[in-house]
């Protein structure tokens, strides 16, 4: 089984850009380009989060039109920049599960495996959090299985990246997260986006990979007190090889502006 995780596609309405410089539509589309060359394609494709920059329904419409070369079916999870309501209205085939009180947290099945989606956003807010209701149910949908391998997908990151100014916008809930994972030993991998950086954590002793964006990335250093800034660093994409049932082997596929290539690609 492949897995292509796109995170902060962070995309606009069209004819615009985020913050007058970056497209992010057309990245985007060199995205599902760059899936689209390789050999072997993902089984899914899971966008966790920040799928527009606004949540506009403008912008949600323009993300479906950049997402037409699309081979793979996928899943998607709201960041803090989406919108619960946009985004159900822009992807009425996406269904969020029946107990999730409201949330969009979804429950995937594939032989063998298992992909839980959980909804970090606070409406208004930068910051994430899974409250009692949404670990609730991430516990209980645990509980159901113990032998089934398990992956979660979450925007916000569930671990400190100390980078100050990302922090300070970090999870709320991450601690009370931990303990339902050291609940659940079947849980192989937690997935996240939200960074803008290439990371690799653990949270409850579970490894954590968070994906760089499509749109535009954070820098590593950022010194306490400064104001944000944002770099023109390579974008990218995780690929998820979950051949091994309790094994995730995670690659980072870089997008860049298509361009002839004649060496091979075996993914």
């Amino acid at each position: 089984m492949l897995i292509a995780q796109i995170t902060d596609t962070h995309v606009v309405a069209r004819g615009k850009r985020v913050r007058d410089r970056w497209d992010t539509g057309a990245a985007l589309e060199r995205a599902v380009a760059r899936l689209a060359d390789l050999k072997r394609g993902p089984d899914i494709v899971i966008f966790t989060g920040d799928l527009v920059d606004d949540g506009e329904p403008e912008s949600y419409r323009h993300f479906r039109e950049r997402i037409a070369g699309l081979a793979s079916p996928f899943l998607a999870i709201p960041g803090n920049h989406d919108s619960r309501d946009g985004l159900a209205e822009a992807f009425p085939e996406l269904t969020w599960h029946a107990e999730a009180g409201g949330f969009c947290q979804f429950d995937w099945r594939f032989p063998g495996r298992r992909v839980l989606g959980l909804d970090t956003l606070i409406p208004g807010e930068t910051r994430g959090e899974l409250c009692q209701r949404r670990l609730d149910w991430l516990a209980a949908r645990l509980a159901e299985d113990a032998d089934t391998p398990v992956l979660i997908a979450l925007h916000h990151p569930p671990f400190a990246a100390h980078i100050p100014f990302m922090d300070a916008y970090g999870l709320a809930g991450r601690e009370a997260l931990a303990e339902v994972l050291q609940r659940h030993r079947q849980v192989v991998r937690l997935i996240c986006g939200h960074l803008h950086r290439p990371v690799a954590a653990s949270a409850g002793g579970r490894p954590v990979t968070c994906c760089p964006g499509t749109s535009l990335q954070v820098p590593l250093w950022q010194e306490e007190g400064f104001p944000p800034d944002l770099v023109d660093e390579p974008p990218a994409i995780h690929l998820h090889d979950w051949r091994d049932p309790w094994t995730v082997l995670t690659h980072t596929l870089y997008v860049r502006p298509r361009e002839p290539w004649n060496g091979p690609d075996t993914l």
